[in-house]
């Protein structure tokens, strides 16, 4: 049996290359730009007494030999932490995205990392018939409650179906029988697989624009023009409409 370190690096790999894991890093991303988020944050923030825009500086333990986020007194309990996972539920995140929101509400930071995914996978059986993971059936119980939420379509596979098989079904089905479920659960309101990923030097640029919103278009260019120099390919008009935009985006994701 493969040792379980290299196989969780592999299944790690592999997840990040998905295109659904893709679409959710952009989600995500997107939803730090959001100004309902953003008031989400600032709920957080100053409930559980923390600076308005987050702790200054990331602290760290050793946990099992490897560096881990310390989390402040104040919110090292577990009345915010369920809190984080009813905002991840609220956004249609899967709780094992939680520890980005949790470092991005106690430290500001954006950094995300690699531990959820919209299409996961669990041995079942294990589940079901082994000993739980868990320290107790409630906790087993409320991880159930949270996946039926954010992953409430479920296919089963047995032990001898081949790849092609299981890829040929989902094909002739995924119209007829998922689909269908999948519709019946979404959230018109919910932008996860809608948001389109931007070239890095266009998201930096759009938003050093909305930032600078409230200064004249005249401006605006002129600080551009600075700030990128002659290869920036753009007109004053265009600076209106990518106000327009973000601030479009900012309010629906």
């Amino acid at each position: 049996m493969m040792d379980y370190t290299k196989q969780r690096e592999l299944e790690k790999n592999a997840v990040e290359a998905t295109s659904s894991f893709k679409k959710t890093m952009n989600y995500i991303e997107s939803l730090i730009d959001d100004s309902g988020f953003q008031k989400e944050v600032s709920k957080f923030r100053k409930k559980y007494k923390l600076p308005e825009k987050g702790l200054p500086e990331t602290m760290y333990v050793e946990f099992e030999g490897k560096e881990v986020i310390k989390f402040p007194e104040q919110v090292d309990d577990g009345n915010f932490y369920s809190e984080v996972v009813e905002l991840c539920e609220k956004y249609a995140l899967d709780l094992m995205w939680s520890s980005i929101f949790e470092n991005y509400i106690i430290y500001n930071n954006t950094e995300i990392n690699t531990d959820g995914n919209p299409i996961d996978i669990a041995d079942f059986g294990q589940l079901m018939n082994g000993p739980f993971q868990y320290e107790s059936i409630e906790d087993s119980i409320a991880l159930c409650k949270n996946t039926a939420k954010t992953h409430p379509v479920a296919i089963f596979i047995n032990p001898y179906a081949s790849e092609n098989e299981i890829v040929d079904y989902i094909k002739k089905l995924y119209k007829i029988s998922i689909k269908p479920i999948q519709d019946s659960y979404r959230n018109p309101k919910i932008k996860l697989g809608k948001i389109k990923k931007k070239k890095a030097g266009v998201k930096e640029r759009n938003d050093f624009i909305y930032q600078n919103r409230h200064l004249p278009s005249k401006t605006i260019m002129r600080m551009l023009y600075d700030k990128y120099g002659p290869k920036l390919e753009m007109d004053q008009g265009y600076i209106g409409k990518i106000i327009s935009m973000e601030k479009k985006k900012r309010k629906e994701v």
